[in-house]
């Protein structure tokens, strides 16, 4: 969002965490924007809140190069959205940034940690939300697919560049960094495991998708598709089904890895009743999204 002689600014686009504005954000509570998807846009940033979005009349907003996109102008987006000149969707929020000192993002651009295309503003500005607690999902305008954003980035620019040129493909690095949890990151953390367990309890296989990190391994199954169906057949086994978490029953780690202690209460379709204790590990990313799961 920023780039200059003091440094560089900017968010991970599709790090979706478990919240909405209005749950994390106590000045958006109760206005247009609560119901919003929050993003996690990095580590840095001092737990400071921003948002892009494509409304050019937003008063107080500094555009995004030639991109299209703009950010910040709060009181005036609020405004426009109330008075229905534009859409709640329009905008996306993000909790922190990523932060760069003057010639770092150059070095890792170098050293192939980032490529650099041109994204369409359509595709930075998708949201991803809970079909079950977020009802705005099924206003959205710019439907969310599942389909991974870097992969729809690529598809895009292949099919704009004409046979023959130079292809810049987005890549993610299949490198991943160490991940070590101050005690906020884990207060965050643990936030983040709570909300897990109460969409399994909903039985809301979809609304667990945005949690995935790449690559995310849940009990052996891998890739978006395969995990949303494990988590529906399991769920699709009971009538009634909780998962309760024990007292003090998250224990997060300085490396990221949490073993959660609970039960698993239910009825299952032929009548029988569930009341089972179990253990399971999470390794979460930086960013609160599940890398692996399993049990122990």
């Amino acid at each position: 969002v920023e780039h200059g002689k003091e440094g560089s600014r900017g968010v991970i686009l599709e790090m979706a965490t478990a919240f909405n504005v209005g749950e994390m954000v106590e000045k958006l509570k109760g206005t247009v924007f609560e119901g919003n998807p929050l993003f996690r846009g990095g580590s840095m940033g001092g737990d400071r809140v921003c948002f892009i979005h494509d409304v050019p009349d937003v008063q107080g907003s500094q555009p995004i190069g030639d991109s299209g996109l703009r950010i910040g102008g709060l009181e005036s987006a609020s405004r426009l959205v109330a008075e229905g000149v534009a859409h709640s969707e329009q905008f996306k929020f993000f909790f922190n940034q990523c932060e760069w000192v003057p010639g770092a993002l150059e070095r890792e651009c170098e050293q192939g940690l980032w490529s650099v295309g041109k994204v369409p503003g359509e595709l930075c500005l998708r949201q991803v939300s809970s079909k079950s607690d977020r009802p705005m999902e099924a206003k959205l305008k710019r439907r969310t697919p599942h389909e991974p954003l870097w992969a729809m980035m690529n598809g895009e620019i292949k099919a704009a560049t004409p046979r023959g040129k130079v292809r810049e493909v987005v890549e993610r690095s299949a490198e991943r960094p160490p991940v070590f949890l101050d005690a906020q990151k884990k207060f965050f953390t643990s936030m983040v495991i709570e909300r897990i367990y109460a969409l399994r309890s909903e039985k809301d296989a979809a609304g667990l998708v945005p949690l995935l990190d790449t690559g995310a391994d849940v009990y052996g199954a891998q890739g978006n598709d395969a995990i949303e169906a494990l988590w529906e057949a399991e769920f699709g086994e009971y009538e009634e089904l909780s998962y309760l978490v024990n007292d003090n029953g998250i224990d997060v780690a300085d490396d990221g890895t949490v073993v959660v202690d609970f039960v698993v209460w239910g009825v299952k379709k032929d009548g029988a009743s569930v009341a089972e204790k179990r253990r399971e590990q999470f390794t979460m990313s930086l960013y609160g999204m599940i890398r692996t799961l399993k049990a122990l």
